[in-house]
């Protein structure tokens, strides 16, 4: 335990580091901070930082903590320097990094000290993560690990949360705004459920705002990496020690230890409510919160849009059982009909100081996502290039995430044609659904929308995931700068010459039984002088081509 002595040190350190800092004097203050933090404070100083806080302003304390972190993580991960640099603190050991290797991308980096899990992250589980392909879930790309800490790197939400956004926003708050939030989280959450994952922490602090663009949000669900379990339909999870939810969206299930994916459904029912209603349904201390949810003390205000009532009721039946499944709540007439109809009889002003604006006073145009859905399919029907080139350009660019996921119209549209909301589209959903766009017969119609799924199914596995589609659409929409289009040209380049050249290809292709003669074919599908290389002039002129 520290002693006073210590404390006063600690004190002074700081105030030293921090004069340092703000007369800029020679000595540098990072590496002073960096020898006396390791003397005093180990390596975990923020929690001890934040004790100390009323010592010094908030601006000051983010420079201590991105200090101390960055020395926790010079000492031990190599692998975290050299792909990543910190740039803010975000929250409790999570950190604003750039991607060093990627353009500088902004990602998220999540610090776990080992000594704090209670659970095994296994290889199993960290591929399970890093294959989570779907617009309103958290994209996770590294998973690093050395003796003391996990670092978890993943999509980066600059909005926060949806509670909090939407208290900072609150001019714009709609009807349409809340359902338009809800289908991007049930999304989210049908997708997690159809991969057999249980988030068990759902609260809108675990809802987050990706991107905004007007009165749209893009939504992601966030911070299910170690909590998270995997179930199968039908089964129950028996654990009584492993709650980790707040009270307030605690399934009633969850206090006896039996429960599966309907824990998530309760979660939103209360996310829901107070979205609905303008404050929670219980309230309290926490074991006071408890005894509501155990003897169902939930209750609805009168004057409750009927709709809203009842899909609310779907959610939080004390039995689980009949609690409805993310993917049939998206089909809810709450989501079908009007603004007009969801209005509540009572003025509702939310205890966290939003409020929502009657439909008759602000209305939104309904997205028209079924004519960009034709006009995207109709334009992907002139897309060619030589398969296994085409092939391996898109597949770098998934792995680098250097398509557009800001694009509102892209993301509208592959929700469209995810017709059963399970992150995937499918040759035969998009038949039953979309034919009517194409004329001829049935056939005709299915060769035409076969040839489409042909197009972007990338890793050929018969269907077009979130980021193959994401890939080719950008592709095809010429949104790459001259500095993406740099990376992908040198990654190709292999021997740094300015060049791609058979021998180029070939080290890339050096796992496959590609032939020489493959080889000329590809160069010469695209080579625009003849001279059998590639020059950069050229690289840009074919991906503007849409190759």
């Amino acid at each position: 335990m520290l002693t006073h002595e210590t404390d006063e040190e600690i004190y002074n350190v700081i105030n030293d580091a921090l004069l340092c800092l703000c007369e800029q004097k020679p000595n540098d203050p990072v590496d002073f901070l960096s020898r006396k933090m390791l003397e005093l404070i180990g390596d975990n100083p923020e929690s001890l930082i934040r004790e100390k806080s009323e010592f010094f302003g908030k601006k000051a304390e983010n420079e201590i903590l991105i200090t101390a972190t960055k020395l926790a993580i010079k000492e031990m991960s190599d692998d975290f320097n050299e792909n990543y640099k910190i740039k803010e603190h975000i929250s409790n050991q999570i950190y604003l990094v750039e991607d060093l290797k990627n353009n500088n991308l902004l990602r998220c980096a999540r610090l776990i000290p080992k000594k704090n899990l209670n659970i095994n992250l296994s290889d199993k589980k960290i591929k399970m993560l890093m294959e989570l392909d779907n617009p309103n879930v958290i994209k996770v790309y590294q998973v690093l690990e050395d003796e003391k800490n996990i670092y978890i790197i993943h999509d980066y939400c600059p909005y926060k949360d949806i509670l909090t956004y939407l208290s900072q926003n609150k001019d714009n708050l709609t009807e349409e705004t809340i359902r338009n939030i809800l289908s991007e989280v049930f999304n989210g959450l049908s997708y997690l459920h159809q991969k057999g994952i249980i988030h068990k922490n759902l609260t809108p602090k675990k809802i987050l705002v990706y991107n905004v663009e007007g009165s749209d949000l893009h939504i992601k669900i966030s911070s299910f990496f170690l909590n998270a379990e995997t179930f199968t339909k039908g089964n129950y999870i028996f654990k009584s020690k492993d709650i980790v939810i707040p009270p307030l969206y605690l399934a009633p299930e969850f206090i006896d230890g039996k429960y599966n994916n309907k824990v998530d459904i309760w979660s939103m029912g209360i996310i829901c409510y107070i979205l609905f209603v303008g404050k929670p349904p219980f309230t309290g201390k926490e074991h006071e919160i408890i005894f509501q949810i155990i003897h169902n003390k939930i209750t609805y205000p009168e004057g409750l849009n009927k709709i809203k009532l009842a899909f609310l009721q779907k959610m939080l039946s004390m039995n689980p059982n009949d609690r409805v499944e993310a993917d049939v709540l998206l089909k809810d007439k709450y989501f079908q009909v009007g603004e007009d109809e969801l209005v509540n009889e009572f003025d509702m002003k939310y205890s966290e100081g939003l409020e929502i604006v009657s439909s008759h006073k602000k209305k939104q145009n309904k997205y028209n996502v079924e004519k960009d859905l034709f006009e995207a399919m109709d334009s992907w029907s002139n897309f060619s290039i030589g398969e296994t080139m085409r092939r391996s350009i898109l597949s770098f660019i998934i792995s680098k995430k250097l398509y557009n996921e800001s694009d509102t119209k892209l993301r509208k549209i592959f929700q469209a044609m995810d017709v059963d909301h399970d992150g995937k589209i499918e040759c035969e959903e998009l038949f039953l659904k979309y034919r009517k766009f194409f004329p001829g017969t049935n056939q005709q119609q299915w060769e035409r929308i076969k040839k489409f799924i042909q197009i972007a199914d990338i890793n050929n596995n018969g269907i077009i995931e979130y980021s193959e589609f994401l890939t080719v659409m950008t592709l095809m929409k010429g949104d790459f700068d001259e500095k993406i289009l740099r990376n992908i040209f040198n990654y190709y380049d292999k021997d740094n010459t300015g060049y791609i050249e058979a021998i180029d290809i070939k080290e890339i292709f050096e796992d496959t039984d590609i032939t020489d003669k493959q080889i000329h074919e590809m160069l010469d599908a695209v080579d625009q002088n003849g001279d059998r290389k590639i020059s950069f002039d050229e690289f840009v002129a074919i991906i503007n081509q849409k190759i």
